[in-house]
C-alpha cells in the first residue's frame, strides 16, 4: 500500500510541477505558426508547447536541447497529434556539433506521434528505418512521457530507430506511453532484415509503465510472423553491452519470427546479477507469438526476470516463452503459466550456454521463486558444454524438472540432477485462482505457499512487494511466483452490517457482480470494462448510499469505527481524513452525483459502468447505506485488483 502511494505522489508530482526552461514558444501562434518554426527559433533549454490538434508535419530537431509539450489531457486523447501522413517521419533527431550547453538531451510529453513512414527519397540515406521516430548519430539522449506512437511504419525500428551512435552512448527512455499497432514495411519494399516491430534501440533503452501492443507481423490482418524483435530490438553499440531496463510495461500480443516481444543481442560477456543486458521487473507477457524463434523473449545478452507474468505467449517452431542464448540467466518470484495454445509439444524455456569455449566468469542460471507450469507438457532444456554449471534452482514450483542436452556430446537430454536443489516441488497442480480467466493467483491451498519456509531473505534481488503491490512475504515465508497469497480472512470489518432479515449480513456492493468471496477480494484485467452494483437492504425497495475508496489494501491499522453506522470501516472514509491522498469519494446518492465524474446519480439499487482500469493497480471500495427510515448502516467492503 506504501509503495501504490507513493507512486501515486511521484506521479501527481510529475503532473503538476511545472517544466523549468529558458523560454516558452507557444503554437500556433502568430510568431510561431507550426511546430517547426518554434524549433527553428528555440535554443537549449527552451520549452515549446503545442495546442490541442492534428499537426500534418515532418519535424525536425538539430542540434538542440529542447522539450516539446503537448497538450497535457493525457496518453489516448488525440489532443496533440504529430502525423506523418503515411509518407514521412513524425520526428527526426540531429546532432552535428557537440552540445554546448547541459540541456543535451530532448524531452517529449503529451504528444501522440501517428501515421509516420521513412520517405521514399531519404536525405539521411536510411530510407527503411525510423518510421515515427529517427534519432540519427550523435543525437543524445531522448525521453519521452505520456506519448503514444502509433500506426507507423519500417524495416526497422517502425515507431522509434536509434542509429548507433560512435562514442559514448545515449539513452531512449519511454515513461507511461503507448506504443502499438505499428508495423514492418512489406517484403517487396524491404531489403534489410526486419527487426523491431517497434522500438529499434542501440545499447541503452530504459521503459517504465509502459504498454507496447500488437506492433511486428499483424497477424490480424493475416501476415505470418517474420523480422525479429515484434516490440523491441537492442543491440550493442560501441562495445558497451546491451542494456535494456524494463519496468511495470506490458508487452501484448505482439509477433514476430523470433523474439515476439523482445530480442536482444550482445556479443560482449555481462556481469553475473548486474543491471545489464534484459532487465524486466513487475512486467507481464500476453498473447505474443512467434513462429520459430522465441514467443516472448529472445535473449542473446544476459537476462533477469523478478516478479513478472509471462502467459499466452507461444510459437510454432520455437521455445513458447523464452530462448535465453547466453550467460547469466536470472529468474525469480515470477510464473510461467498457461503458455500453450498452440504448440503443446515445445519446451516453454529454453537456455543455452556459449559453446565451445565457457565465458569467463562462467555462465550462471539461477531460478528462485518461480513457477514453471501449466505450459503444455511443460517441457524445457538447458543447453550447455563439458564444465558450464548447471542450474540452480530453488524454491519454485515446476510442471517437471529440465532437462539437460550437451549437443558436443551428441547425447539425448537427460533429466536435470535435482538432489540438490532447494524446495522445489515439480509436477503438482500449482493452484492457480483461474487460468481460463487470466487470474493466476494462488489459492489457499496451492503448493506455491510458502515454499520458502522460514527464509524470508531467501535471494539477492528479491523484492518486499508482490505483483499487485502487496506485502512479501506474507506467512512463513515468501511464495513461488509473481503473486503472493495474502490473508485469506480479511476479517469483520469487510463483511459490513447490513441484516439479511435472517440472521446473516447480506452483502450490497458488488464488483462484476461479486462480492469477493471470503477473501473480499475481485480481480479484473487492465483494459475491461467493469461493473459497480449497489444494492439497498433486502426489505428495501430503494437507499441512499455513499460509497467510498482507498488505492490499496487496507491494513488492520486502517480500522475506523462508525457508531452511528453500528460497525467498523475497513479504512477511514475520505471526510475523515481529508489530507489522506490515497482515500476518495466514488460515488454519493445522497447529494446526487458521482464526486469524480459529476455525474447525476439516482438511490440504490444502482449501477455503474466503467470503461477500464488504466493501469494495474489495488482498489477499496466500502460504503454507508440507509436501512429503513432512520438507520445508517455499512456495506461489505471488497478489494480490487487490476491486473
Amino acid at each position: 500500500m506504501q509503495a501504490i502511494a507513493s507512486r501515486l505522489v511521484f506521479v501527481v508530482a510529475m503532473v503538476a510541477v511545472p517544466i523549468w526552461s529558458q523560454t516558452t514558444l507557444s503554437v500556433p501562434s502568430a510568431t510561431h505558426p507550426t511546430i517547426q518554426s518554434a524549433i527553428n527559433a528555440a535554443s537549449d533549454g527552451d520549452t515549446i508547447l503545442i495546442a490541442a490538434g492534428v499537426y500534418f508535419e515532418s519535424l525536425a530537431i538539430v542540434d538542440k536541447g529542447i522539450t516539446l509539450q503537448g497538450a497535457a489531457s493525457g496518453p489516448g486523447s488525440g489532443a496533440t497529434t504529430i502525423d506523418g501522413s503515411g509518407v514521412d517521419r513524425c520526428l527526426v533527431f540531429r546532432r552535428t556539433t557537440p552540445p554546448t550547453t547541459v540541456h543535451a538531451g530532448c524531452t517529449l510529453r503529451d504528444l501522440n506521434l501517428a501515421h509516420g513512414a521513412p520517405p521514399a527519397t531519404d536525405p539521411l540515406g536510411h530510407p527503411e528505418s525510423g518510421g515515427g521516430v529517427f534519432l540519427d548519430q550523435g543525437a543524445g539522449s531522448v525521453s519521452f512521457y505520456r506519448c503514444e506512437i502509433h500506426d507507423c511504419l519500417a524495416t526497422q525500428g517502425a515507431a522509434i530507430f536509434d542509429l548507433p551512435t560512435s562514442g559514448a552512448t545515449a539513452e531512449v527512455r519511454l515513461e507511461n506511453c503507448r506504443v502499438f499497432d505499428n508495423r514492418w514495411l512489406p517484403l517487396a519494399s524491404s531489403s534489410l532484415p526486419r527487426q523491431g516491430g517497434a522500438l529499434w534501440l542501440s545499447g541503452r533503452g530504459v521503459l517504465v509503465g509502459c504498454s507496447l501492443e500488437r506492433n511486428g507481423s499483424s497477424i490480424a490482418l493475416g501476415e505470418t510472423p517474420s523480422g525479429s524483435g515484434g516490440a523491441v530490438y537492442i543491440e550493442e553499440a560501441n562495445g558497451v553491452p546491451v542494456t535494456l531496463v524494463s519496468s511495470d510495461c506490458r508487452y501484448l500480443a505482439n509477433s514476430a519470427d523470433d523474439g515476439a516481444a523482445v530480442y536482444g543481442v550482445s556479443p560482449t560477456p555481462h556481469s553475473p546479477y548486474a543491471l545489464q543486458g534484459l532487465a524486466f521487473r513487475h512486467c507481464v507477457f500476453d498473447g505474443n507469438v512467434a513462429l520459430n524463434g522465441a514467443g516472448a523473449i529472445a535473449a542473446d545478452a544476459a537476462l533477469s526476470i523478478i516478479t513478472s507474468l509471462l502467459t499466452g505467449n507461444d510459437s510454432t517452431a520455437g521455445a513458447k516463452v523464452i530462448d535465453a542464448r547466453r550467460s547469466n540467466v536470472w529468474i525469480s518470484s515470477s510464473t510461467i503459466a498457461g503458455n500453450a495454445t498452440g504448440n503443446l509439444t515445445a519446451e516453454a524455456l529454453r537456455i543455452r550456454f556459449p559453446a565451445p569455449v565457457p565465458l569467463v566468469p562462467a555462465p550462471t542460471c539461477d531460478i528462485y521463486s518461480t513457477i514453471l507450469a501449466g505450459n503444455g507438457q511443460d517441457a524445457w532444456t538447458i543447453e550447455g558444454v563439458g564444465s558450464n554449471p548447471q542450474p540452480s534452482i530453488n524454491y519454485s514450483l515446476l510442471g517437471r524438472f529440465p532437462d539437460w542436452i550437451d549437443p558436443q556430446a551428441g547425447s539425448a537430454p537427460v533429466p536435470v540432477d535435482a538432489t540438490n536443489y532447494r524446495a522445489v516441488i515439480a509436477g503438482l497442480d500449482p493452484g492457480f485462482q483461474d487460468v481460463p480467466a487470466g487470474d493466476f493467483h494462488l489459492r489457499a491451498s496451492s503448493p506455491a505457499v510458502d515454499i520458502a519456509f522460514g527464509t524470508p531473505n531467501y535471494a539477492p534481488l528479491s523484492a518486499s512487494t508482490d505483483f499487485d503491490l502487496l506485502p512479501r512475504p506474507v506467512g512463513d515465508g515468501p511464495d513461488a511466483g509473481c503473486y503472493e497469497r495474502q490473508a485469506p480472512d480479511p476479517g469483520p470489518a469487510f463483511a459490513g452490517t447490513i441484516p439479511d432479515g435472517s440472521g446473516g449480513l447480506a452483502d450490497s456492493l458488488l464488483f462484476n457482480g461479486s462480492a469477493g468471496g471470503v477473501a473480499r477480494k475481485v480481480w479484473t484485467p487492465v483494459g475491461a470494462s467493469y461493473t459497480i452494483d449497489v444494492l439497498p437492504a433486502p426489505a428495501d425497495a430503494s437507499a441512499h448510499f455513499v460509497v467510498f475508496g482507498k488505492l490499496g489494501a487496507p491494513e488492520p491499522a486502517n480500522l475506523f469505527p462508525i457508531p452511528f453506522a453500528q460497525g467498523t470501516m475497513a479504512f477511514p472514509p475520505q471526510v475523515a481524513a481529508p489530507l489522506d491522498p490515497t482515500l476518495f469519494t466514488a460515488f454519493d446518492s445522497t447529494f446526487g452525483f458521482v464526486p469524480l465524474l459529476s455525474v447525476p446519480i439516482p438511490p440504490a439499487p444502482f449501477s455503474y459502468t466503467g470503461l477500464a482500469l488504466p493501469f494495474p493497480t489495488v482498489v477499496t471500495l466500502q460504503g454507508l447505506i440507509t436501512v429503513g427510515p432512520t438507520s445508517v448502516r455499512l456495506t461489505n467492503a471488497v478489494v480490487i485488483h487490476g491486473y
